[in-house]
């Protein structure tokens, strides 16, 4: 669990005293680490994917989970590990945490993520820049029809922003704008990437 990752990345950072080397579940899965991707590619029969090809698995209702790293640490909001998927009605957005529609789970599972500059048109006040789900927006009634499987009650919603000037995530930009030129808006799903149930080890 994240409480477990974040004790391994401590012992990680800095390990007791008489302690030669750590080798821990806690340390995450080396699905990041390019000394391990060969052997990934190999077994998994893994290829690299364009652009395109993601955005034709979201508008499907599929997924796409990315990871990066080794440790319960990274650029992205939820940390190495997360899911995309589509955030509005016309792409089928489909709640990979339960296995069911958010609709039908209850609450929206997992935060907003889009372009910076679109939160002055999106919400009915501008969110400030948000890269870790640090705020809430409120949106507009026009684009509420639209995300209703994200939003919470009071038409609010967890937004995790991409800025341009940040280049580490220069890959998720470019997946969004892309979308928004299919779709009509450049939003997606953001969650953790866990099995129901179980912790992250274990997933």
């Amino acid at each position: 669990n994240d409480a477990g990752i974040a004790m391994g990345m401590l012992r990680w950072a800095d390990p007791p005293s008489g302690v030669a080397s750590l080798s821990s579940a806690f340390l995450g899965l080396p699905l990041g680490d390019l000394a391990a991707l060969p052997t990934l590619v190999r077994v998994c029969g893994g290829r690299p994917a364009n652009m395109d090809e993601l955005v034709e698995i979201l508008r499907r209702g599929g997924s796409v989970g990315v990871a990066r790293g080794r440790a319960e640490v990274g650029p992205v909001g939820l940390g190495h590990r997360v899911v995309l998927s589509g955030a509005t009605t016309a792409m089928r957005p489909f709640n990979s945490s339960s296995g069911v529609p958010p609709a039908t789970a209850g609450l929206p599972q997992g935060a907003l993520v889009l372009p910076l500059n679109l939160s002055r048109t999106l919400f009915l006040s501008p969110v400030p820049v948000s890269p870790h789900q640090s705020f809430i927006g409120f949106v507009q009634p026009a684009f509420r029809a639209a995300l209703q499987p994200m939003l919470y009650p009071d038409h609010s919603v967890v937004v995790q922003t991409v800025s341009e000037a940040d280049t580490e995530q220069a890959w998720l930009l470019a997946l969004l704008l892309r979308v928004g030129h299919m779709e009509g808006l450049p939003v997606l799903s953001i969650r953790s990437l866990r099995h129901p149930k179980r912790p992250l080890v274990g997933s």
